[in-house]
């Protein structure tokens, strides 16, 4: 399922009321071949507007990252009961 969101393209691989899993192909915040710390500390911020706006409390998994140079940054977003 190629998406493309902000013209960034991307795939979403599972969609669910608990889970959000997908890859995307570029770094929309202009992170490539930074630092995954960064990464990380950018993300914790999409997760806590995603957490304000569902009133959910969610767990973010970055599997890779395209600021630490891999091909795709891998996300899953679960919901925490």
């Amino acid at each position: 399922m190629g998406q493309k969101k902000r013209g960034t393209p991307a795939d979403i691989l599972e969609i669910s009321d608990k889970r959000f899993h997908s890859n995307s192909y570029r770094c929309s915040m202009g992170l490539a071949n930074t630092d995954r710390k960064l990464c990380e500390a950018v993300m914790a911020m999409d997760r806590a507007i995603l957490e304000t706006a569902s009133g959910k409390k969610l767990k973010l998994d970055i599997i890779k990252t395209i600021a630490a140079g891999d091909p795709c940054c891998d996300t899953i977003f679960t919901v925490v009961e």
